[in-house]
């Protein structure tokens, strides 16, 4: 039983690991849309090499560890929480830098939008951390006996 356990475990983490790594592709694809494109020299626009290049590498790093980890070693969790964290740290920036430009420039639905999948990156992302971390009361009683 607690073989089933682990397995439905990883599935779960695998499920929200897609997820975030979806987010964070709508959330590049969204500030691409957004007044934030407009910046500056540097800033990626919509559909150009710059953006499907960040979509790319955002996938693949999240691909990589996933795959590592779902072989069956399961020490990559520690590695794929640095990258949670990581993208913690990048959703809290997505928020900040969109709130600046919610007030200081002309308001637009997509920095809404953007807000929003930005607080759900960060929802995911804390999922993450819980599945990951968590253990079940099947596994505490089997510990405990």
């Amino acid at each position: 039983m607690f073989i089933l356990d682990n397995k439905n475990k990883k599935l779960k983490i695998i499920i929200v690991s897609a997820i975030s790594a979806t987010i964070l592709c709508s959330i590049i694809v969204l500030a691409s849309l957004s007044p934030i494109s407009n910046s500056g020299p540097n800033v990626n626009q919509f559909g150009d090499i710059g953006m499907w290049m960040s979509i790319i590498l955002i996938l693949i790093s999240y691909a990589i560890p996933l795959i590592i980890y779902s072989l069956g070693v399961d020490a990559f969790k520690y590695v794929m929480a640095a990258l949670c964290g990581l993208g913690l740290l990048i959703g809290m920036a997505v928020i900040f830098t969109t709130i600046l430009f919610i007030f200081t420039s002309t308001t637009s639905m997509i920095l809404y939008a953007l807000l929003c999948l930005s607080v759900l990156y960060i929802m995911s992302n804390i999922i993450w951390i819980f599945i990951t971390f968590s253990t079940s009361n099947k596994s505490k009683n089997t510990i405990l006996q």
